[in-house]
């Protein structure tokens, strides 16, 4: 689509929704010119302004194929709560379509991918999209390039199964950005388009442990996090699904915090992980146990004897906030990481 397409779409689908995420999205996309998604196995190198245009661009997809759900009284946004599907990591489609989706008053629900890297069983539990068709009017996945192979099989489950039918949309990004943007009189803050503050936010399922997946509710102030603003130099490497809390939060604490995503497919070879530390000055990890020992693991055999050994330490060393979220490493673990590494872990845990 022509870059005219952004003008067009703000006149009929307006600005965005008055509330504590785009007061928070907007005045930082229009500051700030850095690149804030870095994926290069997708080439992707996306600035703010590439995605408030995809992000306009996704809303306008989603304004026209659930047009029923809006409100009579101000079509920018949902009657009603609307939960929508998306299939993919917590990289910049996902990021697309979640502001996408709360812009006009939708609730972002993760569905799981197949991760072998982080430990996720191979084959994606079925649950999960019957608990969602059983209780959502909206029968909709938005899915990421990666994933269409999953959400087709999605599809032939619920035909199959004689569950009501599933609609499939990709995920748009990477449209042409107009130099002026930013001059354009639409793009800005609806003053007086409220959106509930009771309205859902975010619905991620829990494990299933002990029974049928449940699905947790977050309220969209959950997507506006309290903290310092973080700076451009700040880089955050996403790689978990965004199913999981961890996933979602670090995506929008980047995004909303004016930092650098520095995105890597969840089950990317464990060099893939150490071939980005050393070369994208990396400052904050935050991941599970698995990742940390198979980093750990693949040093021992591969790089602890590599010529260029001191490269990757020197990477490694730029992370500012190394963590294990989720679960407690043995001690032998942090201690390779205090005296080999000299990178010593943190270790924090949080609810679902």
């Amino acid at each position: 689509m022509t870059e005219k397409a952004v003008a067009s779409f703000l006149e009929e689908d307006g600005g965005f929704p008055d509330d504590k995420i785009f007061d928070a999205l907007l005045p930082i996309a229009r500051e700030l010119d850095h690149v804030v998604f870095h994926d290069p196995a997708k080439d992707i190198n996306a600035n703010y302004d590439q995605l408030i245009t995809d992000v306009i661009h996704m809303r306008h997809k989603l304004r026209e194929q659930l047009s029923r759900f809006l409100d009579p009284q101000n079509n920018s946004i949902f009657a009603e709560s609307v939960q929508i599907c998306t299939l993919d990591p917590a990289n910049y489609e996902y990021a697309v379509a979640t502001f996408a989706i709360l812009a006009l008053g939708g609730a972002v629900v993760p569905l799981q991918i197949t991760d072998k890297t982080l430990g996720l069983a191979t084959n994606t539990s079925p649950a999960l999209l019957i608990h969602y068709l059983r209780r959502s009017p909206v029968k909709y996945i938005l899915t990421g390039s990666d994933f269409r192979e999953q959400a087709s099989e999605y599809q032939a489950f619920c035909n199959q199964n004689f569950l009501p039918a599933i609609d499939i949309q990709p995920i748009s990004i990477m449209n042409s950005c107009p130099e002026w943007l930013w001059s354009l009189p639409n793009l800005k803050i609806m003053k007086g388009v409220k959106i509930p503050e009771s309205r859902e936010g975010i619905v991620l399922f829990s494990s299933g442990s002990t029974g049928t997946p449940k699905g947790v509710i977050h309220s969209r102030d959950c997507i506006v996090c309290n903290k310092p603003r973080l700076s451009p130099e700040d880089r955050h490497l996403l790689h978990r699904p965004a199913s999981w809390l961890g996933g979602t939060m670090s995506m929008a604490r980047v995004v909303l915090g004016g930092a650098r995503a520095e995105a890597i497919d969840p089950s990317a070879p464990i060099e893939e992980y150490w071939e980005r530390l050393r070369t994208d000055k990396i400052t904050t990890v935050i991941s599970t146990v698995a990742l940390w020992e198979q980093l750990a693991r693949y040093y021992k055999t591969h790089l602890k004897t590599h010529p260029d050994r001191d490269n990757y330490l020197a990477g490694i060393s730029n992370l500012r906030t190394a963590v294990i979220s989720a679960s407690v490493p043995i001690p032998s673990l942090l201690r390779f990481y205090r005296e080999e590494i000299h990178k010593p872990l943190s270790i924090t845990s949080r609810a679902t």
